[in-house]
C-alpha cells in the first residue's frame, strides 16, 4: 500500500471503567494515536420503530503493528480527527502478512454529535 494513503490521524479509544471516590466512571481513554487510510465501505437505510435510521460502515487501514492487533478488540472504537467516532467490528491482519491491518466499524456519532 502506498505510505501516502495513510493520510488520516486518528485516535484508538478504549472503553474503561475506574472508581473515582467509590463511583464507577465509565469513558473512552485514548490509547494510541496513528495514521490510517479511511475507506467508506457501505451506507445503508433500514426502518427501526417506525423512524428511517442510517447505518454506515467504514473500514480504516493501518500498518501493521503488533501493539495495534492488540489493542483492536470488542471495547474499542477509533476516533477521526473531525470528532465521528466508530466502534471496532473487526481487526483482520491482511493475509497474514504483518503489513497492514484492516479494521472494520460502525459509526457511532458524525462530528463528536
Amino acid at each position: 500500500m502506498n505510505p501516502g494513503e495513510f493520510n488520516k490521524r486518528v485516535e484508538i479509544q478504549e472503553y474503561r471503567v475506574t472508581k473515582v471516590k467509590g463511583m464507577a466512571v465509565k469513558s473512552y481513554e485514548t490509547v494510541a494515536t496513528r495514521w490510517a487510510a479511511v475507506k467508506t465501505t457501505q451506507g445503508r437505510e433500514f426502518f427501526q420503530s417506525g423512524a428511517v435510521n442510517t447505518e454506515y460502515t467504514t473500514r480504516f487501514v493501518f500498518r501493521y503493528t503488533k501493539s495495534i492487533m492488540d489493542l483492536l478488540g470488542k471495547n474499542t472504537r477509533i476516533k477521526k480527527s473531525d470528532g465521528a467516532t466508530y466502534n471496532v467490528v473487526s481487526a483482520i491482519n491482511d493475509n497474514d502478512q504483518n503489513v497492514t491491518i484492516t479494521v472494520m466499524t460502525k459509526l457511532v456519532n458524525q462530528n463528536g454529535a
